[in-house]
């Protein structure tokens, strides 16, 4: 993201911020901190889905003074984070 006095090149506004292929993309997830552990989560079944919802809308994107907190709606989440295909 450019600073305010930046120009940036307007060629960019719709490409890609990096292009791989799928041989170049881990395979693997990343380690975690003892006591943590990945989940692969079901967005379609609507408990998963409120799960996370509640866990971000419960822990996560608050700004510093804690006055305004983010409220994404599972339609939007599923939007998000479900793709076509």
């Amino acid at each position: 993201m450019p600073k305010l006095h930046e120009k940036f090149d307007e060629d960019q506004l719709d490409k890609p911020i990096e292009v791989k292929a799928l041989a170049d993309v881990r395979d693997t997830e990343f380690p975690l901190p003892q006591g943590y552990n990945w989940a692969n989560l079901n967005l379609n079944d609507d408990a998963e889905a409120e799960e996370l919802y509640n866990l971000l809308t419960q822990n996560y994107v608050e700004d510093d003074d804690a006055m305004f907190r983010f409220d994404y709606s599972v339609p939007f989440l599923r939007w998000s984070l479900l793709p076509p295909g």
